[in-house]
């Protein structure tokens, strides 16, 4: 075999050596996209297979106790009876509007 020839096929093998390197790193490229696509569909499957949002719980009314109205009127102006009359008017606006 002359030089010539075998120079060519160590080009040939240098070329085939370069192709499989490409090969190799597509392979790898595809294999974590599988895996990316998988955990996506695990994560999908684990989210679809919870419970629908339901309605957030509904905390306990807490209005004012007799004590806090006691202290908001002594700091109002108005008369006892207008106070509590108002107190009791905003908390039924307040209860109706949180549907309580």
């Amino acid at each position: 075999m002359s030089h010539t020839k075998t120079f060519a096929a160590i080009e040939k093998l240098k070329e085939v050596e370069l192709e499989l390197h490409r090969l190799k790193n597509a392979l790898e490229m595809m294999n974590k996209a599988h895996d990316v696509k998988r955990e996506w569909n695990d994560w999908r499957s684990e989210y679809e297979e919870r419970e629908p949002y339901a309605e957030p719980p509904q905390r306990e009314w807490v209005g004012l106790t007799d004590e806090e109205i006691r202290e908001g009127n002594s700091e109002s102006w108005v008369t006892t009876q207008a106070w509590q009359s108002a107190c009791w008017w905003a908390e039924a606006k307040l209860k109706e509007k949180n549907g309580y």
